[in-house]
């Protein structure tokens, strides 16, 4: 499965290189890795890993991380980053996770994918989720019915509407729920006002359901169930 993404123009697409080591982005993603149960020393796949910023926290919180990244902008500058703390990658081939895989995340990178990417990702998804050690798949998309998300699009420089406005479609959340549900949503506070603020929460706060305004963030997610 080699991703194909809707980014015009990774070069101007700085605002990537946010760092997020701060304690909100941290508890946010301690909150997506409980979600399906993973905890330091699992060896996981990383899909659309980007420029690495996420891929370090993961890092620094013990797991054993595959970035995957199809764009060879993206690709080059997550490598020089990494270095050697973690196998980086242009694909995950074919429907078949490696045996020693428990888990796959993601992180702003579902509606940056195409149709058939992602009907790629539910057939591996459906396939990996009948071993006993895969734990699951969990990603975290910014939230659709969060008013604030718009603005930020248009005033971030590098932000572009032509490339997030899947986010708005219906038909995106169907194609991508054929295997995966929704069990929460996280984060009341935007990163960049709590950083401001200084407000930085120990765990982030988790609302069920499908409609949320006012969350910063969706989460979606499949797990392993027990037999």
């Amino acid at each position: 499965m080699t991703p194909k993404t809707l980014y015009s123009d990774p070069n101007s697409h700085r605002y990537l290189d946010r760092d997020v080591q701060d304690p909100h982005q941290l508890a946010i993603v301690k909150a997506v890795l409980e979600e399906i149960g993973l905890r330091s020393g699992d060896r996981i796949i990383e899909l659309g890993a980007g420029t690495g910023r996420y891929t370090e926290l993961l890092l620094s919180l013990g797991l054993d991380v595959i970035a995957a990244e199809p764009d060879p902008t993206f690709r080059q500058s997550l490598a020089e980053k990494l270095d050697s703390k973690c196998e980086v990658t242009a694909a995950v081939a074919g429907d078949a996770l490696p045996e020693d895989v428990v888990g796959m995340v993601g992180f702003h990178v579902l509606h940056h994918l195409d149709g058939a990417t992602l009907q790629d990702l539910n057939h591996a998804l459906t396939a990996a989720i009948r071993s006993p050690q895969f734990k699951g798949a969990v990603f975290l998309e910014p939230n659709p019915l969060n008013p604030l998300y718009l603005p930020q699009i248009l005033l971030t420089p590098g932000m572009k509407l032509r490339e997030e406005w899947r986010l708005w479609i219906p038909r995106f959340y169907r194609s991508v729920n054929q295997h995966l549900g929704v069990p929460c949503h996280v984060g009341l506070i935007p990163p960049s006002a709590s950083r401001t603020i200084g407000i930085a929460p120990a765990r982030a706060c988790r609302i069920p359901g499908r409609w949320c305004p006012w969350s910063s963030y969706r989460v979606i997610a499949t797990r392993r169930r027990s037999p």
